[in-house]
C-alpha cells in the first residue's frame, strides 16, 4: 500500500492507465488477463486492479505488459507488437518514479530536520494482521528473542530465514513478527516482496529490489549505479553502522538474497521461501528454521476465529473439515472464507464440497492449487516427473528404492532428485532416505500425473508392486524356514541386498508393512489379481508372526480370491494354506480345516509332495488345538513319514515338535522328551532360533512337569530372550505363560501372577481366543487353590465363554469341572457326579490325559478314568 503524500502521482499515472484500457473498449480484467497471459506474463485481475487504482506503485514490467494486451484489445496482431512505441510510457513511469522518490526523500528530510536525528523509514505494510493472526506462539517468541537479543546488542548482521510448504503461513508469521519488532530498529523498515511465487508477476531481480532500497535512500535515478554490484555496494554503505530490519518475502535462492544483505551493523534480515536456503553469505549470523503445518488445536483456533458463526456448529463437524486441510493455513483460511461468504452452507455441506473439490474450492482469485501450481512450474522437468510419480504411491511413506522402482532412476539420480524436491518443501522428510507428501500435495500431484504422465503413472505403481512383492520374498526367506511351494514369476533384480537375516527382515517387514498393506488395498481396487498374489504370498509367515490375526485373515482372504481368479492352481493352495494357517491360530477351526483340506486336494492333483507335507502338518495343528489329540497324532505320524520321505527337514521337526506336546499331555515325559529334544537339535543344525524357542518352551513344560524347576526355568527364559530380541509377541507370551506355571509349581505366586496376566494381555491383542481361554482357566485354578474362589470363578467363567465360542471341548470341560470344584463343599448327589464324571472323559478322550488326572485328584469322591 502507499502513503498518503505518494497517492496523487500515483493517482495521476493511474489515470493514464485507464484511459488507455478506456480507448481499447474497455477491456473486462478477466479479459486483460487472459491477454497478459498470452503474452507469457499473465496479470492477476487483483493486480491489476491494484495498479489501476493507484493503490500500488507498478514497475515497468506491468506497464509494457498491461500496454502490449490494450494494443491487442484494439486490434494489434502479437507479431507486430514491437512496433508499439513505449517511448512515453517509458518517461511517464521514469517521472512516477522520481516524483516518488522526491517525495519521500523530502519527507525524510524534513523528519530529520525537525528531530536532528537520522529519521526512521518504514515500507512495512500496516499490521492487517494484529486481529486476525493465530498460533505460532512459539515460532514467533523464538523469532522476536533471537532477532530482539542480535538487533540490540550484536554488532553482526544476523539472517533468519523461514522455509515451508505453499501456504502454510511462513509471510504472515513473518509480517507478525516484524510488526512487533519495529521499536528495535530507529533506522528503518523496509519490505520486498521478491515474488518467486507470485501469480501473475515475475520474479523481482536483484538489480530492481536494489534500486527500489536506493530509492528510499534519496539516491535518483540519475544517482543510480547501472550494474548490480555497484548497486550492492552503494546499498551497503548508505547501511553501514546503522539498525534496520529488512524483509525480504518470498525468496527463490540464497543468490537472489545475497547482493541486498545491508552493510555491517546491529541490522537483522527476515527472509521467507519455499526453498530451504543453505547457501546463504558467512558474512552475516544464520539462523534457518523451518515451519511445520499447524497443530489441530491451532488449526481450530484459527477456523473459528476467522468463521465465527461456526461456534454454533459441532465440533465434530469442524474437526472433520479442518481434517481435509492437513492444518495447512492457507487451506483452512480459504475454507473459513468460502463459509463466511455463504450464509446458506453448513459445515456438513461445506465438507462434501472440499471432499471432491479442496484443491479448487475458490475466495476469490485465490485457491490451493494456484499456490502449489507455482512451485511446481518452477521446477526442472525430472523434478516434475518424479514428483507425480511419487503420487502414484498408495502409502503414507516414500524410501529412496521405493522411488527408484516408480521411476526407473539409479538409486543415486533419486535420491538427488528427492533431495531436491524436499529442499522445495514439496515431500517431508521423515528419516534418512524415507520421504512423505503432504495430503494435499499427494492429492494435487495424482491430478498433475493424471495430465502430465504417460497411461497417468499406472505402469509405474506396477513396477512399485513388482519392487515390493520381490524384496518381500527375500524377506521372507529368513523368516520362512519350512519349504514352500510355487513358481516365482516376478523378477528379483529390484529386491533390496541389504536384507542380511531374520533380523534385518522383521525391520524392514515392520517399516514397509502399511506400504505394502496399502499396495495390496490399491492394486485390489484396480483388480491386478496377479499382482495381489505376489504381494500376499511373502507376507504370511510375517503376518503370523506379528499379527493382528483377524486383519491379517482379511488380507489372505483377498489372496485366496486372487488366486481364484488368476487360475493357477499352486498358487491357489498355497493361498488356501496360508489363510487356514492364520484362521486356525485365530481358532476358527472349521474354516481352517476347509480351507486346508481343498488345498491338499489340489496338491495331490498336482502331484505336489511338498504342499501336501505343509498341509498335513496344518492339519495336525488345528485339530491339537481343538483338543482332538489322538486325531492330531495320526495325522502328524503320517506327515513325519512324509518329510523324512523327501529329507524336509523343517517339516520333520514341526511334526516332532507336536508329536512331543501330545506325548507330555497324555503323560508320557519321556517320549516327549526325545521327540522335543530332535526337533531341537534339528533346529539348531538348521540355525532355526525361531524353531529352536518353540521347542525350548515346550520342553520347558515337560521339566516343569518333571518337577526339574531350575531347567524349565532356563529353557522359558532362553526361549523368552530369543523371542524378545526378533519381537516376536506370540512367542513372548508364550514363554510368559509357561515362566508362570513354573513359578506357580515352585510356589512364587506373585512372579506366577505377573507374567500370566502379560502373557494375556499380548493373547488378547492379537486375537488368540484358544490360548486366552487355556490361560484363564490356569489362572482360575491358581486362585482356586488358594481358597480365592470369586477370583477364581471369574477367571473360569471367562475361560468357558471364550472355549464354546471356538468350540474347544477340552478347554470347556477344563472351565466346567474348576467352576464346580469352586462350588463344591461336600459330596454332590449322584446326578451331579455323573455330570462331572461326563466332562472327565470328554477331556480323556480328547488325549488331555494329565489334565484329567489333575483335576480328579482334587474332586469328593474317586472317578474312574479308562483310556
Amino acid at each position: 500500500m502507499v502513503g498518503r503524500d505518494e497517492r496523487e502521482p500515483l493517482s495521476q499515472f493511474a489515470e493514464q492507465l485507464r484511459a488507455l484500457r478506456n480507448s481499447s473498449g474497455a477491456p473486462s480484467l478477466r479479459r486483460l488477463e487472459r491477454l497478459t497471459g498470452s503474452l507469457g506474463n499473465r496479470l492477476a485481475p487483483s493486480t491489476i486492479a491494484e495498479k489501476l487504482n493507484g493503490q500500488s506503485r507498478p514497475d515497468w514490467e506491468f506497464v509494457k505488459i498491461y500496454v502490449w494486451a490494450c494494443a491487442l484489445q484494439d486490434g494489434v496482431s502479437p507479431g507486430s507488437l514491437h512496433e508499439v512505441d513505449l517511448s512515453e510510457w517509458k518517461v511517464a513511469h521514469q517521472d512516477l518514479i522520481q516524483e516518488l522518490a522526491n517525495e519521500r526523500a523530502g519527507r525524510r528530510r524534513a523528519f530529520e530536520a525537525e528531530t536532528e536525528l537520522v529519521g526512521q523509514i518504514s515500507t512495512m505494510p500496516a499490521d492487517a494482521l494484529a486481529s486476525t493472526f493465530t498460533g505460532r506462539t512459539k515460532e514467533i517468541a523464538s523469532l522476536v528473542e533471537q532477532v530482539s537479543d542480535r538487533g540490540g546488542q550484536g554488532e553482526t548482521l544476523m539472517v533468519y530465514s523461514i522455509d515451508g510448504m505453499p501456504g502454510v503461513g511462513k509471510s504472515s508469521l513473518v509480517m507478525y513478527a516484524a510488526n512487533l519488532l519495529t521499536q528495535d530498529f530507529p533506522d528503518g523498515q523496509f519490505f520486498l516482496n521478491l515474488h518467486a511465487h507470485t501469480d501473475g508477476h515475475p520474479p523481482l531481480a536483484p538489480e530492481s529490489a536494489l534500486a527500489s532500497l536506493l530509492l528510499l535512500q534519496g539516491i535518483g535515478p540519475r544517482q543510480m549505479p547501472q550494474s548490480l554490484p555497484d548497486r550492492s555496494a552503494l546499498w551497503r554503505r548508505c547501511t553501514t553502522g546503522k539498525r534496520i530490519m529488512l524483509v525480504l518475502d518470498n525468496a527463490s535462492s540464497s543468490a537472489t538474497i545475497s547482493p541486498l544483505l545491508p552493510g555491517s551493523g546491529r541490522s537483522v534480515v527476515l527472509v521467507t521461501s519455499r526453498r530451504r536456503l543453505t547457501d546463504l553469505p558467512a558474512v552475516a549470523v544464520t539462523v534457518m528454521t523451518t515451519l511445520n503445518v499447524m497443530s489441530q488445536s491451532e488449526s481450530e483456533v484459527m477456523f473459528m476465529r476467522l468463521a465465527p458463526r461456526a461456534r454454533t456448529e459441532s465440533p465434530l463437524e469442524v474437526r472433520k473439515l479442518l481434517d481435509m486441510t492437513g492444518n495447512l493455513p492457507l487451506a483452512n483460511s480459504l475454507l473459513a472464507r468460502v463459509y463466511e461468504s455463504h450464509p446458506t452452507w453448513d459445515l456438513k455441506y461445506l465438507t462434501q464440497r472440499a471432499s471432491v473439490q479442496m484443491l479448487d474450492l475458490r475466495s476469490e482469485e485465490q485457491t490451493v492449487k494456484a499456490a502449489f501450481n507455482l512451485s511446481y512450474e518452477a521446477l526442472p522437468t525430472a523434478q516434475k516427473r518424479l514428483f507425480c510419480l511419487l503420487s502414484t504411491h498408495p502409502g503414507s511413506e516414500i524410501s529412496v528404492k521405493a522411488a527408484c522402482a516408480l521411476s526407473g532412476l539409479a538409486s543415486t539420480v533419486a535420491a538427488e532428485l528427492l533431495e531436491d524436491l524436499w529442499r522445495n518443501h514439496l515431500l517431508i522428510e521423515l528419516q534418512p532416505e524415507r520421504y512423505a507428501l503432504h495430503d494435499l500435495i499427494r492429492s494435487y500431484a495424482r491430478e498433475r500425473a493424471a495430465l502430465d504422465i504417460e497411461d497417468g503413472g499406472r505402469g509405474a505403481f506396477k513396477l512399485l508392486c513388482n519392487y515390493y512383492a520381490s524384496t518381500a520374498r527375500t524377506a521372507d526367506g529368513q523368516l520362512t524356514r519350512r519349504s514352500r511351494p510355487g513358481a516365482q514369476r516376478i523378477s528379483p533384480q529390484r529386491a533390496s541386498f541389504d536384507i542380511l537375516n531374520r533380523s534385518t527382515s522383521l525391520q524392514w517387514f515392520r517399516s514397509e508393512r502399511a506400504n505394502l498393506l496399502a499396495c495390496v488395498t490399491e492394486a485390489l481396487s484396480r483388480s491386478m489379481h496377479m499382482e495381489i498374489v505376489e504381494l500376499i504370498y511373502p507376507l504370511a509367515t510375517f503376518l503370523r508372526q506379528d499379527g493382528p490375526w483377524p486383519e491379517a485373515t482379511e488380507i489372505m482372504k483377498s489372496a485366496v480370491t486372487s488366486a481364484r481368479l488368476v487360475r493357477n492352481p499352486i498358487l491357489l493352495a498355497n493361498a488356501l494354506s496360508d489363510l487356514a494357517h492364520l484362521t486356525y491360530m485365530s481358532s476358527q477351526f472349521a474354516s481352517s480345516i476347509e480351507s486346508l483340506q481343498e488345498a491338499q486336494d489340489i496338491y495331490t492333483r498336482e502331484q505336489h509332495v511338498q504342499g501336501r507335507a505343509n498341509t498335513l502338518n496344518d492339519l495336525g495343528a488345528v485339530h491339537y488345538l481343538m483338543g482332538q489329540q489322538l486325531v492330531a497324532r495320526k495325522i502328524f505320524d503320517e506327515a513325519l513319514a512324509l518329510c523324512r520321505a523327501i529329507a524336509d527337514a523343517h517339516g520333520e521337526a514341526d511334526a516332532l515338535h507336536y508329536l512331543g506336546n501330545i506325548q507330555w499331555a497324555q503323560g508320557n515325559y519321556i517320549g516327549a522328551e526325545q521327540d522335543l529334544s530332535t526337533a531341537l537339535s534339528i533346529r539348531r543344525k538348521l540355525e532355526d532360533e525361531n524353531g529352536e524357542a518353540n521347542a525350548l518352551v515346550t520342553l520347558g513344560t515337560i521339566h516343569r512337569l518333571q518337577g526339574r524347576h531350575s531347567a524349565a526355568i532356563t529353557d522359558l527364559n532362553t526361549a523368552l530372550e530369543l523371542y524378545r530380541y526378533y519381537a516376536a509377541p506370540q512367542g513372548v507370551a508364550n514363554s510368559l505363560f509357561g515362566l508362570g506355571m513354573t513359578h506357580r509349581a515352585e510356589g512364587d505366586l506373585a512372579k506366577a501372577e505377573s507374567c500370566y496376566l502379560e502373557s494375556l494381555r499380548i493373547y488378547r491383542s492379537r486375537g488368540d481366543i484358544a490360548t486366552q481361554a487355556e490361560l484363564q482357566n490356569e489362572l482360575g485354578d491358581m486362585y482356586l487353590s488358594q481358597k480365592d474362589f470369586n477370583s477364581a470363578r471369574e477367571h473360569h467363567v471367562h475361560a468357558l465363554a471364550l472355549a464354546r465360542s471356538l468350540p474347544n471341548v477340552a478347554l470347556e470341560a477344563h472351565a466346567k469341572i474348576s467352576l464346580f470344584l469352586c462350588e463344591a463343599v461336600s459330596l454332590p448327589h449322584a446326578e451331579r457326579i455323573d455330570e462331572v464324571n461326563g466332562w472327565l472323559a470328554d477331556l480323556y478322550d480328547a488325549g488331555a490325559i494329565q489334565l484329567a488326572q489333575n483335576l480328579a485328584k482334587q474332586l469328593p469322591w474317586t472317578p474312574i478314568l479308562e483310556p
